[in-house]
């Protein structure tokens, strides 16, 4: 990813972090990568959704 972030507002940014973020970790499950899906969720989110399941 190489987008140029200046001069974004940090709300801009946060919307395509996080859109980046949900897609990567759906990219993961999708290829049979849980573990590393679940990682990744750990890190950046909230582990309520049920995603330890994957």
């Amino acid at each position: 990813m190489n987008p140029s972030f200046g001069g974004l507002p940090n709300k801009e940014i946060s919307a395509v972090v996080s859109q980046w973020w949900r897609e990567r970790v759906q990219e993961l499950i999708d290829s049979g990568r849980a573990d590393d899906a679940r990682c990744l969720y750990r890190e950046f989110g909230d582990n309520e959704s049920g995603l330890e399941k994957a």
